[in-house]
């Protein structure tokens, strides 16, 4: 199940979740060094008053200049928290405030729709760049996939973005893709113990 508008053919929305938008943090942190114990990386169902928060930042990002609607992004994420286990959506708030978010889906590379699952829509809110927020989001999305049986992970981004996936430990494994010349990347998942992936 992919996480995408009502009523469109799969191949209109493949790859629309595409490059994530997360400036580069100005110091290189591991996600267990967040410096900020008060920030929480929970299930979307979990956080429902995000849900708003996290269509915009979605839609704005990554749909709405293809025509698509808030209520298609609005109505894409509720299919994804109807899901038992994957695709998922998690938030990382800090005292209930939304400071981010990132999607996993099973397909969102349209060139490569057998590359999956995806870390997709990686979100991080201006104000809390630079933390390392994006890195603990995708950490949290590598222990979850992990946990559930998956062996590696995909994404694609834009190529201004290579080296900030490259220095967090991902593998481009192939780039031009799609219509927006995308880099491809993977990183394999090591086995979950005691609750901990590692890359």
């Amino acid at each position: 199940m992919t996480l995408r508008p009502p009523n469109l053919s799969q191949s209109k929305i493949k790859g629309r979740f595409g490059a994530p938008f997360v400036k580069r943090p100005r110091i290189f942190e591991r996600p267990n060094s967040l410096s900020h114990s008060d920030v929480e990386i929970v299930d979307l169902r979990q956080a429902p008053e995000c849900l708003a928060l996290v269509a915009n930042r979605i839609w704005q990002t990554w749909w709405e200049a293809d025509g698509y609607t808030l209520a298609d992004v609005v109505t894409a994420l509720e299919d994804v928290i109807k899901a038992a286990d994957h695709p998922f959506t998690l938030v990382a708030v800090r005292q209930r405030q939304f400071l981010g978010t990132v999607t996993s889906i099973m397909d969102d590379i349209g060139a490569r729709p057998d590359w999956g699952p995806c870390l997709a829509a990686l979100w991080v809110e201006p104000e809390a760049r630079g933390e390392g927020l994006g890195e603990a989001l995708m950490h949290a999305v590598s222990q979850r996939l992990s946990a559930q049986g998956f062996e590696r992970v995909y994404l694609s981004a834009k190529p201004k973005m290579r080296a900030y996936y490259l220095q967090r430990g991902w593998t481009m494994i192939d780039s031009d893709i799609d219509k927006d010349h995308q880099d491809v990347f993977m990183r394999l998942l090591t086995p979950c113990h005691d609750g901990a992936a590692e890359r």
